[in-house]
């Protein structure tokens, strides 16, 4: 077996270790054969494995026990996609470059030393996924910018955690919704699941916060959201029918439930009609929690519990 053929039964290794949630398997099958590719001068095939390596990092961050493993994971990561920057960067691929370096900043975010820190980090990194979709917009790469959007969106709604003026968390509420719709449609089209799972949960958690300063039940703009954001939840059950990935429909019930449960409550003054919406959203959350503890996903456990 050549050594160009073991790298790529080490990356088809790495895939199936990535299909059951093996993600630290799966990193260290990325590492070695980023580290061959390094060591051969093989810039080209090194750069998109490095950037592979920073998502499993960030993910194997999420099924840690300790915060002590969180960090690390979270570091390592963030190395990972530091190398990638530099390897796109040489190859003067300017819109992968400023991908990676916006997923950098993005998990480093969660590992911040101050609030100060953290909103910056998350601005900036807010900042580059929007300029990368730019980017991918000129070769008309609509996978790309579908996942760059819907990346975007989830960064404005971490980023609005750590607004403290009303104006503001408004201003960044108004543009990571708009983001998240555009994210969403781009990923219908194309029937990119995992971009649209993306930008439902960020939309979701941003009328979240919103919520939490504005009077709902008398708010025609956040009711009229909510409807429009229902329908991309009609839209996304039924996308999703033959969907056998737990992580996606994990992110996906838990949203839809949710979103079914909030608007029900909030907006329904029909008691009937309230409990029908309610208990539509508590069995789609049933359903999400079953999905969420298959990925061993800590976060979307949480949530989905929550």
């Amino acid at each position: 077996m050549t050594e160009e053929e073991n790298e790529s039964v080490l990356l088809e290794r790495a895939r199936v270790e990535e299909k059951v949630y093996n993600w630290m398997e799966a990193a260290k099958l990325y590492e070695k054969v980023a580290k061959s590719l390094l060591d051969k001068k093989m810039v080209e095939k090194a750069k998109g494995v490095y950037k592979k390596l920073g998502y499993a990092y960030s993910r194997g961050a999420e099924i840690t026990k300790t915060t002590e493993e969180f960090i690390e994971k979270i570091n390592r990561g963030v190395n990972a996609y530091k190398n990638a920057v530099n390897l796109f960067k040489h190859k003067k691929n300017r819109s992968e470059e400023l991908e990676c370096e916006a997923e950098a900043l993005y998990i480093s975010g969660f590992i911040a030393d101050s609030v100060v820190e953290a909103k910056n980090t998350f601005n900036k990194s807010y900042e580059l996924f929007i300029k990368s979709s730019e980017l991918f917009s000129k070769d008309e790469d609509q996978e790309s910018i579908a996942r760059t959007l819907s990346r975007a969106a989830m960064t404005s709604f971490f980023l609005i955690t750590y607004c403290s003026d009303r104006k503001e968390i408004e201003q960044v509420y108004q543009k990571g919704r708009d983001i998240a719709a555009k994210a969403w449609n781009i990923s219908r089209e194309i029937g990119n699941l995992q971009s649209l799972a993306y930008s439902l949960l960020a939309e979701r958690m941003l009328i979240f916060m919103i919520s939490s300063i504005v009077t709902s039940k008398s708010d025609e703009r956040l009711k009229e959201h909510f409807r429009k954001c229902l329908l991309r939840c009609d839209e996304s059950l039924k996308v999703t029918e033959d969907c056998n990935d737990p992580f996606i429909l994990g992110i996906i019930y838990s949203m839809v439930g949710s979103l079914y449960g909030g608007f029900g409550f909030t907006f329904i003054e029909d008691e009937k009609e309230q409990r029908k919406y309610i208990n539509q959203g508590l069995e789609l959350m049933k359903m999400s929690l079953s999905f969420a503890r298959k990925t061993k996903d800590k976060s979307l456990i949480i949530n989905s519990l929550w």
